[in-house]
């Protein structure tokens, strides 16, 4: 835009006083009914969350209720490990904790029990070479050939 076009614009325009009360109040007037625009979304949504917890609530009892009419076990509703109750309800059906086998020192005469803190031999050979170490497993190993 032109100089003399922005000068002439501004010519037109005659100065004005603003009543400062006026405004003040005009101002006060948008500041309450914002904040009661903002303190209805809040309480709508607050609202919304209220009826959400309610109802998983709700949906959680009448499973818990369902479950111990029917006799059976409710179904685990997240994610993860499910619930031990099925196996704590019929002792007969829990098997037994299989433990592995211990894991032996693989130098020839010993019967120290290995270790993963010391490369899979006992406390007294974890100074042993790891050559010497893989050269016990292979001669262990053609044994039981």
């Amino acid at each position: 835009m032109p100089i003399a076009l922005r000068l002439q614009d501004e010519v037109k325009r005659p100065f004005t006083f603003v009543d400062i009360g006026a405004s003040l109040a005009a101002i006060s007037k948008r500041e309450k009914s914002m904040e009661t625009n903002i303190r209805s979304l809040v309480e709508d949504f607050v609202n919304q969350i209220m009826d959400a917890v309610e109802a998983d609530s709700v949906r959680r009892v009448q499973l818990a209720v369902s479950a111990a009419f029917s006799g059976g076990v409710a179904l685990a509703p997240h994610r993860g490990r499910s619930a031990r109750a099925s196996v704590d309800a019929d002792p007969a059906a829990a098997k037994p904790i299989k433990r592995r086998p211990k894991q032996f020192c693989p130098v020839p005469g010993c019967s120290g029990v290995a270790a993963p803190v010391f490369g899979m031999v006992c406390t007294k050979h974890k100074d042993l070479p790891k050559a010497k170490i893989k050269e016990y497993r292979l001669q262990r190993k053609a044994a039981k050939r």
